[in-house]
């Protein structure tokens, strides 16, 4: 059915001023304002019509361009701003190895860092280095202040990510003042202040992600909260030879899952043989999925259950073999081969953006409760469920349609906020977010809006008070209460393991345990012997969840 439609009022853009900072701009309160365009009913209308959304469901533009160009990765902070990662360089200064420069294949699987790969384009292109530079990778915030549904300011708070090895920009995570920015070769995070928008730090936690030309899209994107506060993100097959101050990452010729500490420490890498799993989530009970890309050859898209260890199966060098070499021909894509692991199933022909619903688990009228955007075509929502050791797809269904969505993110207003790209392969200078609520009150599928809880549990001092929301029903409460309970310290912890004795919510024990590991990992235990004890209580839970959970 098509949706119903909604008037926006016109956006600010904010131009970023160029400053000479480790490599790139930031934005400040002294840019400079654009002339704002009239969104009018029928230039809304033509951009919404062709839009389909399942029964019980509305759509309303919150943004189009000339404020959003061409939208890679999107996010929503505890308070509802929308931040998006976007390119300027995608098939123009960075390129793709099997559709723009064939003549390329052999020099580029040879390589084996991201120098390797900068030193072949500066020769390359060494009478003329300017279209290696052109165009930038951008941070851009949208902030809907009246909280009317549509943006009404729009700005970019970073950009200059042009250098030579650089893009495509394909992941971001926002919160709490910070924004943790994914562009090829770096993992980057930005500190910046809300009141006057100013980035106030840019650190490049990593660098040595995409090591080869490759296949444009396999990049390093996906970044999301593991449910014990370190960050988990994804690399496709460009791959990654990344030299930390303990060790060296090697996995040039494979796509990964990595993790590491808010900080970047730590960093290592969780399963690999993947080849380009765009995005990742975690269900309820922190159990990992990937939507992994297919070949275009008779393979599919896969849904992934990531484990600890795991080897996937893909090699990039399989792209370039005659028939996708044993890929296809031994039928390593299906997995159950040698150590090669199996998938979940299939949802989707191009996995993108990757959603859990913030109340899976709680309530049982949720669509879903997974949500995953097909690359072009629109939005499906699915469900995951036990089988042996691991999982498998079912329901199966179309949820929003006839759009080019790159990502998707659930806000703390219960809203799902949706990047699309609009059309084509190319960039096409153009790019909408739009925002997707439940049709009326009675059906409410996508659960309350829980800013004001997130706050007032923010500005708590009492860990009694803040562990009674690690059981709430939905996930961005429990997430905060928990990271709350750490930032107060070692004065949570006897709050933490009394709450995994006495809480009769699962999620309540699992987010007690969590907290518990985050703690420890970041500030240290100050009495090992209650550490010990939540251990043995875990292991002793009615609920495989929190025994699995205590073993991690």
């Amino acid at each position: 059915m098509l949706i119903s439609l909604r008037s926006t009022r016109p956006l600010i853009f904010h131009l970023s001023l160029i400053s000479a900072c480790v490599g790139f701009s930031l934005s400040c309160m002294s840019s400079l304002e654009a002339a704002s365009p009239d969104y009018s009913v029928a230039s809304i209308q033509s951009m919404v019509a062709p839009l389909e959304i399942s029964r019980d469901y509305r759509v309303a533009l919150f943004a189009a361009e000339p404020e959003v160009l061409n939208p890679v990765a999107i996010s929503v902070d505890e308070v509802g701003r929308v931040y998006l990662a976007e390119t300027d360089r995608y098939r123009d200064a960075v390129f793709d190895v099997v559709t723009q420069k064939p003549e390329w294949l052999p020099k580029d699987l040879s390589f084996r860092s991201v120098q390797d790969r900068t030193d072949f384009l500066k020769q390359t292109f060494r009478h003329h280095l300017t279209p290696l530079t052109r165009g930038s990778e951008r941070v851009r915030l949208l902030e809907d202040k009246d909280r009317d549904g549509a943006a009404e300011s729009s700005r970019v708070l970073a950009d200059g990510f042009s250098s030579i090895p650089t893009g495509p920009a394909a992941g971001i995570l926002a919160h709490h003042g910070r924004v943790w920015f994914q562009c090829v070769p770096g993992l980057w995070r930005l500190e910046w202040d809300p009141e006057s928008h100013a980035v106030n730090s840019a650190q490049e936690l990593h660098n040595g992600f995409g090591v080869h030309v490759g296949v444009s899209g396999h990049d390093l994107h996906g970044i999301t909260w593991g449910p014990e506060g370190r960050l988990y993100f994804s690399m496709g097959d460009r791959g990654l030879h990344v030299k930390t101050s303990e060790k060296t990452l090697h996995y040039p010729d494979t796509g990964t899952v990595l993790r590491c500490e808010p900080d970047g420490s730590n960093l290592e890498v969780v399963a690999y043989g993947l080849r380009n799993p765009q995005e990742i989530v975690f269900d309820a009970y922190g159990n990992l999925f990937a939507g992994d890309n297919d070949t275009s050859g008779n393979d599919q898209s896969r849904i992934i259950h990531i484990v600890p260890h795991g080897d996937y199966g893909w090699r990039c060098s399989y792209q370039h073999m005659k028939g996708f070499g044993p890929w296809i021909e031994d039928g390593f894509w299906k997995g159950d081969i040698d150590d090669i692991l199996s998938s979940s199933g299939y949802v989707s022909q191009g996995p993108s953006g990757f959603a859990l619903h913030p109340e899976a688990g709680s309530r049982n009228n949720i669509p879903g409760p997974f949500f995953i955007c097909d690359f072009p075509g629109g939005i499906r929502s699915f469900d995951l469920s036990p089988e042996g050791a691991s999982f498998t797809t079912s329901d199966n269904q179309k949820w929003l349609w006839n759009l080019w969505p790159t990502d998707l993110a659930f806000g703390p207003d219960g809203a799902v906020y949706v990047s699309d790209w609009v059309e084509g392969w190319p960039q096409p200078e153009k790019g909408r977010v739009y925002r997707i609520t439940a049709e009326d009150e009675a059906s409410a599928l996508l659960g309350a809006d829980v800013r004001s809880v997130i706050a007032s549990l923010n500005a708590m001092d009492s860990p009694e008070q803040v562990a009674g929301f690690l059981g709430h029903p939905n996930r961005w409460v429990r997430r905060e209460a928990q990271f709350r309970l750490v930032d107060l310290g070692t004065v949570s912890e006897r709050v933490l393991v009394d709450t995994l004795n006495q809480e009769a919510s699962v999620f309540g024990r699992l987010h007690s345990l969590w907290g518990l590991n985050q703690m420890g990992r970041t500030i240290g235990a100050s009495d090992q012997s209650r550490h010990v004890r939540a251990a043995q209580t875990g292991l002793a839970d009615s609920h495989e969840a929190v025994r699995n959970a205590t073993l991690q």
